[in-house]
């Protein structure tokens, strides 16, 4: 904003009125005038648009492409997952509703497997598609979730995939990927904050066995 005392000044000064006979002063002062007013409107509208911009919030859904010139690989953002407020997924309350109403909310016919990854504040950075697979098996490989993660500079995650028709009871396959994928993130510093099945009207956990999952409801990850 300009300063007050110079606004006023300068308001002074272009809307004085000019002196009778002073063709050439009248017209200076007159697009001086024009200048003055475009250029505030110009500042308020700036303002408007970085208010509205502060106050969208929301999630990139990425995809890992590779560059044809060269060869790097990196995320592209495919789409924005809008959001009122920013989210915290700290509880599996908080990740399954985040499933319910972003990941899962139009009823795939189709295995998904997704990983969120989160910062040190347990905020989702982005989202990604790891697998889309059949209407009763998606491969999930500890590879495609590591580049994803890594690329996204995370330092936590949440797995995400649905059951089409059967109810969300991991199988063993599930619990097996799950606790490889948590060994492998410890390692590098990674971890796996849960690997949350959807089903139609329910959520399970395919890391922690049913009697853990009872005793840390509602608790927080870390």
């Amino acid at each position: 904003m300009l300063n007050a005392r110079f606004e006023s000044g300068l308001r002074t000064f272009l809307f004085r009125p000019a002196e009778r006979g002073n063709e050439r002063n009248r017209r200076k002062r007159r697009n001086m005038t024009l200048l003055w007013r475009d250029a505030m409107r110009n500042l308020s509208e700036m303002e408007n648009s970085m208010r509205k911009k502060k106050k969208r919030t929301g999630i990139p859904v990425v995809s890992v492409v590779r560059s044809m010139k060269t060869g790097k690989v990196k995320l592209r953002t495919d789409r924005i997952i809008k959001t009122k407020e920013p989210l915290k997924l700290s509880t599996d309350y908080e990740a399954c509703r985040f499933a319910s109403e972003h990941l899962f909310n139009r009823n795939p016919v189709e295995e998904i497997a997704y990983v969120v990854g989160l910062d040190a504040s347990d905020r989702p950075i982005a989202v990604s598609e790891v697998s889309h697979g059949t209407a009763d098996m998606a491969l999930l490989f500890p590879r495609d979730v590591f580049v994803r993660v890594l690329l996204m500079g995370a330092v936590s995650m949440i797995l995400f995939h649905n059951h089409c028709d059967d109810p969300p009871v991991p199988s063993a396959e599930d619990r097996a990927i799950s606790e490889r994928i948590r060994f492998l993130g410890s390692l590098i510093g990674i971890s796996l904050y849960d690997h949350v099945i959807a089903g139609e009207n329910e959520f399970t956990s395919a890391l922690w066995d049913e009697k853990t999952e009872k005793e840390r409801k509602d608790e927080t990850y870390a």
